[in-house]
């Protein structure tokens, strides 16, 4: 939800210094780091004190997920040319990215010094306002920047996710409806959109802003996996089975796309496929505690019950906060008729997770079926 990198150089100039970096510019836009990274090192032995160079390097950085050599690097542009709002911007982008949120919002604050009216330091400085819990001077900074540019996409988002933070939900689904007016919207501000959705349980919008963008990048198998998800929360099963098999035929140690299929399998009941896919993906991903937990429910259905204890211990075990792991354990527990263990395990979950009312509806089950045969349990 980050502001936009101001990504080109201001007035490049003549000689080897302005090549060398108009060159590196189209690297970067090309996603074509290390190269550009090269030319960048370049310029910089050429011309040490250039903003511009350093402003550069602290882009690649960024790239590359190293957010905070990333600030380092648009720090030393700023203090290089103190008068550019672009690169207090850029500082307060990165600082955001790294969880250093009160030096973001001094950054950003002192580029509004300078352009009060700049739109990316305006979504930025709403960001940080949304992160520190103050809703209303939120919807106040993106209200100001979807103003000074409203076909500008990332505004509307970004407003509406500070009107979702703040409790109105029509606001924020008005905001989101703006998108549809709006042309040449960039893949992070869909993704972004396709999540506020999610988030709001409007799935028919999540799954038409997602089949968009994939429409317009049917390559970005990130964008595959999120139409997926949106189509199995939908209960699109097929669909979002076609999506997942879609993205293993161009990738087939795509992780994320295996533990969907397993899941979609798991559902249709065809637990035999899904536990090879669920195994598949656990013999190809670090440690994950989703996946294991998985493979203990589908090992569940298949009767198979000590492996599918085992499973399921030893991710309560390894992530005593997972409340997932303790709710999949309490359907186990339950299916076999340990009723008090089962309402021991979901009153844990509860504890880790409230507001789940899943896990609530089966501690109650699990409390009447311990009333209905006449088990005593002195914990509940």
């Amino acid at each position: 939800m980050s502001g936009k990198i101001i990504e080109l150089r201001r007035g490049s100039g003549d000689g080897a210094g302005g090549s060398l970096y108009d060159r590196a510019s189209t690297l970067v836009a090309q996603g074509r780091l290390e190269e550009a990274e090269e030319l960048v090192f370049e310029g910089r032995h050429l011309e040490p004190v250039n903003a511009d160079f350093a402003n550069l390097e602290g882009l690649v950085r960024l790239r590359k997920g190293d957010c905070i050599g990333a600030a380092d690097r648009f720090a030393e542009a700023v203090l290089i040319d103190e008068s550019r709002a672009d690169l207090r911007n850029n500082l307060g982008t990165a600082l955001l990215e790294a969880g250093r949120i009160r030096e973001a919002a001094d950054a950003i604050a002192g580029g509004l010094s300078i352009d009060g009216n700049n739109v990316n330091l305006l979504r930025n400085a709403a960001t940080a306002a949304i992160i520190v819990g103050d809703s209303d001077r939120a919807v106040e900074l993106a209200c100001r920047a979807v103003r000074e540019e409203p076909h500008e996409a990332g505004s509307h988002v970004v407003l509406a996710e500070t009107l979702l933070r703040s409790g109105d939900t029509r606001a924020a689904a008005d905001a989101l409806e703006c998108l549809r007016f709006l042309e040449g919207i960039p893949m992070k501000v869909l993704l972004k959109a396709v999540h506020l959705y999610i988030r709001m349980d409007m799935l028919e919008e999540a799954q038409g802003v997602a089949y968009t963008a994939v429409e317009s990048d049917p390559s970005n198998l990130k964008l595959m996996l999120l139409l997926g998800k949106v189509l199995e929360m939908r209960d699109d099963l097929d669909g979002a089975r076609h999506v997942y098999v879609t993205i293993l035929s161009s990738d087939p140690a795509n992780v994320d796309a295996r533990n969907g299929l397993g899941c979609i399998l798991e559902r249709k009941g065809e637990y035999i496929e899904a536990l090879e896919h669920f195994m598949e993906a656990h013999r190809l991903s670090p440690p994950n505690e989703q996946i294991e937990v998985n493979l203990g429910i589908v090992l569940d259905k298949l009767d198979m019950d000590d492996e599918a204890e085992r499973h399921l211990t030893r991710v309560m075990e390894k992530a005593p906060h997972f409340s997932v792991a303790f709710n999949a354990m309490g359907c186990f527990l339950s299916r076999r008729g340990r009723y008090i263990e089962a309402a021991a395990t979901f009153t844990t979950a509860i504890e880790l997770e409230p507001d789940n009312e899943r896990y609530r509806r089966n501690l109650g089950l699990a409390c009447e079926m311990i009333a209905s045969t006449g088990l005593q349990d002195s914990g509940l």
